[in-house]
């Protein structure tokens, strides 16, 4: 089933997917198995802050309105089949419903394309077990504009083929391998585009009218749950960062998918919501040079845990240029995180 941009929330025929199979071309180069190995999974911890959420003179459901968020992890990228094939491999899961499907990317063939045909509460138990959680709609908006304030898109006002994966006068070509599009400026990939994003709030139309300014959770039921960011199969209209849409929680669609998000760990949190880069250079980091200002990641591999932290910056064009930035690396040397947010004996930056 596919979530269609321009009519929310209609059931569509399970039978109407083989019809759209049929007109998914296999011939190009995005259907031939990867050659590359599967991503490892890195998070990127995005800077405390507020902006303004949703825009004026659209639909009813999104009004603008400020908004505070605490820091909080978000992965860089979506969460990809290889990913997803552990989850079910370790949990004795089947696979998603699309699973062995050339046509739309999905399986063990395809590792680095994003996994689709989760439902909500596949994508919640996928990130349960990873010890992470779905981000909240406000957290994944804030994140996707990427310091942008009032811009449609992570990357400005405009987009074109080269800033995303999406549906191009109807016409999309399906999945492609996460991370081959340029990130935001806060390094995150395709939050536009790829595939629409599971977030961990119920839908309501008139939540922005009376949602609380600091880390709304979102209302406390509902009927659908909020998917972000548009996907291959999606317009422009709706791969602004604003824009809402939502499905049934049982829902699986081949054009939607999710990425996790977290909290920060204690320690972290201690001091500030984020470090100060010359604190963490005198705690003993590895200074290098990124394309973006980001402030705070984590990159989880089988040997062990890297952090790394970029300096906060202030945007200057469209899309913004970050000079002079500076990255940190720093280790773990617990070893592996399960969860992420109990990662001790070792602390996140060393003392003494």
């Amino acid at each position: 089933m596919s979530a269609f941009c321009r009519v929310r929330y209609a059931p569509i025929a399970a039978a109407a997917i083989l019809i759209i199979a049929s007109f998914l071309a296999c011939s190009n180069t995005d259907c031939k198995p990867e050659p590359t190995s599967p991503l490892a999974n890195e998070s990127v911890l995005i800077p405390a802050g507020e902006f303004v959420m949703g825009i004026a003179d659209d639909n009813a459901d999104n009004p603008p309105h400020k908004v505070v968020i605490d820091s909080f992890y978000i992965d860089k990228y979506e969460v990809t089949n290889a990913r997803y094939l552990q989850f079910c491999t370790e949990t004795d899961r089947k696979p998603p419903e699309f699973w062995g499907m050339d046509e739309f990317h999905c399986g063990e063939t395809f590792p680095n394309h994003p996994v689709v045909g989760v439902s909500w509460s596949g994508a919640r138990a996928f990130a349960e077990w990873a010890g992470q959680r779905l981000p909240t709609e406000a957290e994944w908006e804030y994140a996707a504009r990427g310091a942008l304030e009032g811009m449609k898109y992570p990357h400005g006002d405009e987009v074109d083929s080269t800033l995303a994966n999406y549906s191009i006068k109807g016409v999309g070509k399906g999945t492609i391998p996460v991370g081959s599009y340029p990130p935001n400026a806060y390094g995150l990939h395709d939050m536009m585009g790829n595939v629409v994003e599971w977030v961990a709030d119920w839908y309501d139309k008139d939540y922005y009218n009376n949602s609380p300014e600091r880390n709304p959770p979102g209302p406390d039921d509902g009927r659908f749950k909020v998917i972000r960011g548009g996907g291959w199969h999606s317009g422009p209209y709706c791969c602004r960062v604003c824009f809402r849409n939502a499905l049934p929680g049982n829902w699986v669609d081949f054009n939607v998918g999710f990425r996790c998000a977290q909290d920060l760990h204690p320690a972290e949190a201690d001091s500030a919501q984020y470090p100060l880069l010359p604190d963490i250079k005198a705690r003993g980091g590895r200074v290098g040079a990124p394309p973006f200002g980001i402030v705070l990641g984590l990159s989880a591999t089988p040997s062990g845990v890297t952090r790394s932290a970029h300096a906060p910056f202030a945007p200057t064009g469209n899309p913004p240029v970050a000079a002079s930035l500076k990255r940190v690396n720093l280790f773990h040397t617990c070893g592996r995180i399960s969860p992420p947010r109990s990662l001790c004996p070792c602390r996140p930056f060393p003392t003494g």
